[in-house]
C-alpha cells in the first residue's frame, strides 16, 4: 500500500539524464467514504524531480494502486521513486533502466522489473553476470608483484547497481623453487588494464591474499580469489586481473584461470 494522506504528500520520480521516461499511475481517492478512481500519465524528458502522483484534496486519502515507469529513450537512465510528506523525503526504489526497460509497482506484487522485450526480471538478487576463461598467462614472477594481464579479457560493465561479486579461480605453482610459493591478489580498475608482467598501474585490490607453498617444484594447488566490490559507476567498463609475487623466491605462476562476476542488488 502506498498512501498520500495530506495535501503535502507526493510521489516523485527523480531522473538522472535527459532521457524520455513515460509514467502511468492509477489511484483511488477516499473522501469520507466517497470513492473516486483516478489516473495520471506523465512524460519526462530531462534530468529532474517530477511529481508522478499529486497530493489529494483536503480530508481525502489517496491510495496509489499502480505505477508503471518505462524508459522510452535510446540510452540508460538512473531513476529513483520517492515519497515526500513535504518535509521528509524517502526513497522507495532506485535503479538504472536501460532503453526499453520498465519498472512497475502495484499494491499486491510490489516492485517488478521488465526487460525491453517484456520479460520479467529478478531484481532482488542478480542484476547481471559474466564468465570468462583464459589460457595460462606468462608467469615466472619473482618477489616483485606483477600483473598477469587478464584485464583485456576479464571485463564487466555494471548496468544496474554497481555492486559486484567477483570470483577468479585457477591453479597456482612455483616450478623453480621447491618449498617456495606464490601469493595471489585479485585486482580491478577502469581505463587501460595492465599488461602481463607490469609492475605499476595494478589497480585496486579486492581480495585478501591467497598463498600457495609447494613441497616440490612439481607441486600445484587450486586457488579461489573472492571479493565484493560496491558503489561502482553504472555504464563504466571495469577490468579484473590477478597479480602475483613469489613468497621468497623462484617463479610464481598461475594457469587454467576462470572468472565469474555477478552484479547484485
Amino acid at each position: 500500500m502506498m498512501l498520500l494522506t495530506s495535501t503535502s504528500d507526493l510521489v516523485q520520480l527523480v531522473t538522472g539524464s535527459a532521457i524520455n521516461i513515460a509514467v502511468h499511475a492509477t489511484y483511488v481517492d477516499n473522501a469520507s467514504g466517497t470513492i473516486t478512481p483516478g489516473r495520471t500519465n506523465t512524460l519526462i524528458s530531462g534530468a529532474a524531480t517530477t511529481t508522478i502522483v499529486a497530493s489529494p484534496a483536503s480530508s481525502t486519502q489517496r491510495n496509489v494502486k499502480m505505477l508503471n515507469i518505462r524508459n522510452t529513450g535510446a540510452s540508460s537512465d538512473a531513476i529513483t521513486v520517492q515519497h515526500t510528506d513535504g518535509t521528509n523525503v524517502v526513497a522507495l526504489m532506485a535503479m538504472t533502466l536501460q532503453a526499453g526497460e520498465a519498472l512497475t509497482w502495484n499494491d499486491i506484487d510490489g516492485w517488478t522489473y521488465f526487460s525491453a522485450s517484456g520479460a520479467m526480471q529478478v531484481t532482488s538478487i542478480t542484476q547481471g553476470t559474466a564468465a570468462f576463461q583464459s589460457a595460462s598467462p606468462t608467469g615466472g614472477v619473482s618477489t616483485t608483484e606483477k600483473a598477469m594481464g587478464l584485464g583485456s579479457t576479464f571485463v564487466y560493465t555494471p548496468s544496474k547497481t554497481g555492486n559486484l561479486i567477483v570470483l577468479i579461480a585457477g591453479m597456482a605453482l612455483n616450478s623453480t623453487a621447491a618449498g617456495d610459493g606464490t601469493t595471489i591478489r585479485g585486482r580491478y580498475g577502469t581505463g587501460t588494464a595492465p599488461t602481463n608482467g607490469a609492475t605499476s598501474g595494478l589497480g585496486t585490490q579486492f581480495s585478501i591474499d591467497q598463498h600457495f607453498v609447494g613441497s616440490t617444484t612439481a607441486g600445484q594447488q587450486g586457488f579461489n580469489v573472492i571479493g565484493k566490490i560496491t558503489g561502482q559507476t553504472i555504464g563504466t567498463a571495469m577490468w579484473f586481473d590477478l597479480s602475483l609475487l613469489a613468497v621468497t623466491g623462484g617463479g610464481s605462476t598461475v594457469k587454467d584461470v576462470q572468472f565469474v562476476i555477478i552484479e547484485v542488488q
